[in-house]
């Protein structure tokens, strides 16, 4: 240690150290997030070193993070063949992560976000301290600006740091862009209005589907997937309502041009063989349990997948993001929306491509319909406030006529980078 170096005074005490392990532990979805950049030896604690080492070494084969056994064991044998030897303070920290009391959701929050400073810190105390006998030296000054510009780089791999927006590259850049008119990336709707309006699906934004209960909002997205898949792009479909099975049949209704008795007929197989003649994109459906996923579950799924299955999502759909599940619990309903939706669209923006999803309207939306009104984002059931946090939404109008006639009317009731306010009428 050196002399006058205070640790606690970088606020990095050894509560905090293992307040990252707890937290871990705890919620596995944080590893994608602050594990990655961990370094074992960020940890002054070397048990608490030897602990993580052996849960970023088990989540790196499994994706997930050990039971209490199970790390027990990767432990004791981590020890073991580092001949390091094991008092019983290693037990008793594991029975104390392992039975510590529930994290809240908003401390797990400040934790990962903290683990952030504290890698920065740790990187940038490491150079330091190794530079030390080179401070005397002035031969030996670059080597403390290599370990100084190395510890930097640690930190700014961290967050983003945007654009340089008037640099030349980035002049350069961006013309290009505009003159090839792909300065947003942009994925064809399929639908020739929807792409005069919105452009296409814009990579890093969220786009909805808003109508009441029955209004056809499954259908819809299921179709917007189904025209991407045509464009040989890939897309993840959750399903929070319907199981795999239904959705992949709606999906092969749509794409085979069939109805769902037809799905049972020659023609299916002869509509199927066509259909994979043009090598459409690939399609991923997974269902999961509607108000327990989060964002962030999805967000380790999709790099599961990249990771495990080589495949990489061009858009992503959610049906439907209502009944997901925030990162933090409120007394009030609306809260919890507003951040949902805020969660989804920081998923688009993390993967870079578009996050379509469906929105449910009150019941005073079947009211209006019924005089012969337009839906607009005022009939939003629980939160207006996910009107403010969408890029681009459309309200479903159907009424029993146009319901039996298979067709509404379209409402753009939000479009960040145009005009609102225009319909259409859609089969």
């Amino acid at each position: 240690m050196v002399q006058g170096w205070e640790q606690a005074a970088f606020g990095f005490t050894p509560e905090f150290q293992k307040q990252i392990l707890a937290t871990i532990i705890q919620e596995p979805k944080v590893f994608e997030r602050i594990g990655v950049y961990i370094d074992p030896n960020n940890f002054e604690v070397d048990l608490f070193s030897n602990i993580f080492s052996c849960l970023q070494s088990f989540y790196k084969k499994y994706k997930g993070v050990p039971n209490y056994d199970e790390c027990t064991e990767l432990v004791n044998s981590y020890y073991s063949s580092n001949n390091i030897p094991k008092d019983d303070i290693v037990d008793e920290t594991l029975k104390e992560l392992y039975n510590h009391k529930r994290i809240s959701g908003s401390s797990i929050e400040y934790t990962t976000n903290k683990v952030k400073d504290f890698i920065s810190c740790q990187a940038l105390k490491k150079a330091i301290y190794e530079s030390i006998d080179d401070l005397g030296d002035v031969k030996n000054h670059l080597n403390v600006k290599k370990r100084i510009e190395e510890a930097l780089n640690v930190c700014a791999n961290l967050d983003d740091l945007g654009i340089n927006a008037y640099s030349k590259d980035e002049i350069l850049k961006r013309w290009r862009k505009r003159s090839e008119h792909v300065e947003i990336k942009r994925i064809s709707t399929g639908w020739t209005e929807f792409d005069k309006i919105f452009g296409g699906y814009g990579s890093g934004e969220l786009f909805t589907f808003l109508g009441p209960a029955n209004a056809g909002k499954s259908m819809y997205l299921v179709n917007a997937g189904a025209n991407i898949l045509l464009q040989k792009k890939n897309v993840a479909h959750f399903s929070l309502e319907m199981s795999e099975e239904v959705t992949v049949q709606r999906y092969d209704m749509r794409l085979l041009g069939l109805t769902q008795e037809e799905l049972l007929t020659n023609t299916a197989s002869l509509r199927i063989k066509e259909l994979l003649s043009k090598q459409i994109g690939q399609l991923r459906i997974k269902r999961f349990p509607a108000t327990t996923v989060t964002a962030m579950d999805i967000t380790s799924y999709l790099k599961r997948l990249e990771a495990t299955d080589n495949f990489v999502a061009d858009a992503v759909i959610i049906d439907y993001a209502d009944i997901m599940r925030s990162s933090s619990r409120y007394s009030e309903k609306r809260y919890e929306l507003d951040l949902i939706y805020q969660e989804i669209r920081n998923l688009a923006i993390e993967f870079d491509v578009p996050v379509i999803t469906a929105t449910q309207l009150n019941r005073a939306a079947l009211e209006k319909l019924e005089v012969g009104k337009i839906l607009t984002e005022e009939n939003i059931a629980e939160s207006y406030g996910i009107a403010r946090v969408i890029d681009n939404g459309v309200t479903i109008n159907a009424t029993p006529l146009d319901n039996a006639n298979h067709s509404s009317v379209i409402y753009v009731c939000k479009n960040r980078n145009g005009a609102a306010g225009g319909s259409m009428r859609m089969y």
